[in-house]
């Protein structure tokens, strides 16, 4: 990773997004990295440029505030092929370590757009995110705790497949495209983590601990108290504690966070877009050859759990998609689903963390 030095104040816009300021390691981080190479058993540790000292995420921070939140609002929740940063803090890492402090994230950002360097949209989303979501996060943790580590509303059981661990082996692309940057950087941005990766593992199923689990594993800013409530509150809706219905899409939302218009699909379209431009599965089909599984699966999540969610007044609605469908259409959809489920393979990895000793 390469230290790119700004004026303070010089913004990314016309340069691209995806350029934060990496830190080489030290002689002390060279030592835990060589460490890390012997023992590792799954992802990457280089390059490696994330800060380690109090100093170092100062500038990180100062970075951001001066070239990356201008467009941060703007751009949050957009999936990109060609920018795994974006114009995203990476400021996790350093707030969760205690290297920064959350006041002083959103004063920082505050006198920006006091300052008239920043929109309000960049300003109050960054803030939110982190005194708004990450400290009421952190109060949920201790407010449901032990009984969050095995809450499972959906009771949902199935393990993980394989490419959780080795992208290659889905050829969804975005899911692989996020699973890829969890392996060999420790990060991935929000929307990628809940309505990519928690939105697959919710509709297909998959057992909320053991996601749990390889989050905490995977990210480089992942501690219990956070990524628990995150995960298995929000994105799996394991309890209904804190929300109040499942975070689940279909490929119709991936689609419109990837910046894919009306002009189509294929290498021309693609050329800066996110994963659905030069996916093999089409966003806009539910069923048949081609389609997109999060459709299928995305439906037929509703036409399973119909009972309890036609009350839910925030997503009712949905049902009477499904009823003008008709009863043909649903079960083609539903065949759909369970067709691309069958396909998973689970069993080649094997892992276990212990939730205490931390």
């Amino acid at each position: 990773m390469v230290v790119r030095r700004r004026e303070p104040g010089a913004r990314a816009r016309g340069r691209g997004a995806g350029d934060p300021w990496f830190t080489p390691p030290d002689a002390i981080t060279e030592k835990v990295l060589r460490w890390v190479e012997r023992v590792g058993r799954w992802g990457t540790a280089r390059p490696f440029g994330w800060p380690v000292t109090r100093a170092q995420a100062r500038s990180w921070l100062d970075d951001f505030v001066g070239s990356r939140l201008y467009d941060f609002g703007r751009y949050e929740d957009a999936i990109r092929s060609d920018a795994r940063f974006l114009f995203h803090s990476l400021l996790s890492a350093p707030l969760n370590l205690g290297l920064l402090r959350p006041l002083e994230l959103a004063r920082a950002a505050e006198d920006a757009y006091r300052a008239g360097r920043v929109p309000l949209a960049s300003a109050e989303g960054f803030i939110r995110q982190v005194i708004g979501w990450r400290e009421f996060i952190r109060g949920v943790y201790w407010q449901l705790m032990p009984g969050l580590r095995e809450a499972n509303r959906l009771d949902a059981r199935r393990p993980l497949p394989d490419f959780f661990w080795e992208p290659e082996k889905t050829p969804m692309r975005c899911l692989r495209e996020a699973l890829t940057s969890v392996r060999d950087t420790g990060y991935t941005h929000h929307i990628e983590r809940l309505m990519v990766i928690c939105n697959y593992a919710t509709l297909a199923g998959l057992d909320p601990r053991a996601v749990s689990h390889w989050f905490w594993a995977g990210f480089v800013d992942a501690y219990e108290w956070v990524e628990l409530p995150n995960v298995v509150g929000m994105g799996m809706f394991g309890t209904d504690a804190f929300t109040t219905k499942p975070y689940v899409a279909s490929a119709a939302y991936i689609k419109r966070q990837s910046g894919l218009s009306a002009k189509g699909r294929g290498p021309a379209a693609a050329k800066h877009e996110g994963p659905c431009a030069r996916c093999r599965f089409d966003p806009d089909r539910r069923s048949g050859d081609g389609a997109c599984p999060f459709n299928a699966m995305y439906w037929d999540f509703l036409a399973r759990n119909r009972g309890w969610m036609s009350e839910n007044p925030r997503v009712r609605a949905l049902f009477g998609t499904l009823d003008r469908w008709g009863d043909a259409e649903v079960a083609a959809i539903r065949r759909a689903a369970e067709a691309h489920r069958d396909t998973l393979v689970s069993g080649g990895y094997a892992f276990a963390i212990d939730e205490d000793a931390g």
